[in-house]
């Protein structure tokens, strides 16, 4: 009988390290500049408070350092293939924050803890409804910088 319940929780054990994978597997290295990693992700969101579905880029930025590193960049963001941000001095494209050694923080749907980290793509929800549709074609982080 314990042999039994040995090969059940190794079956357990491999499909749950064989999901985490894959679901790890979803980030896309974007950029690694001085031991800061970003990562980005395609997500369709359903928000929890209302609003429509939508899909986003979420970003994951990784400090490997043993140091607090200050991170800044531009968004340049193009929808339906005209760039909306690259004639901008507006500091609203402009993202700076610091990350503490050996940490991580990552965008997220409902974006309320670090809302820098996601860009808008798409409403996916049936219920939208717009005659000027505009879909996040292309993005760029452009002057990355690590200090």
């Amino acid at each position: 009988m314990t042999t039994i319940y040995k090969i059940l929780f190794l079956a357990i054990s491999s499909l749950v390290v064989f999901n985490f994978k894959a679901q790890s597997n979803d980030w896309e290295l974007y950029r690694s500049v001085d031991g800061v990693e970003l990562f980005t992700m395609k997500v369709n969101c359903k928000p929890k408070k209302g609003g429509f579905d939508r899909d986003l880029i979420l970003i994951k930025v990784v400090n490997t350092n043993n140091v607090t590193k200050s991170i800044s960049w531009k968004e340049a963001l193009w929808y339906n293939d005209n760039c909306f941000s690259c004639n901008s001095n507006s500091n609203e494209f402009l993202k700076e924050f610091s990350l503490f050694p050996n940490s991580q923080i990552i965008g997220e749907c409902e974006g309320f803890d670090y809302p820098f980290l996601t860009l808008f793509v798409q409403f996916t929800d049936k219920d939208y409804k717009s005659q000027d549709v505009q879909i996040l074609t292309e993005f760029e982080l452009k002057d990355l910088r690590i200090k």
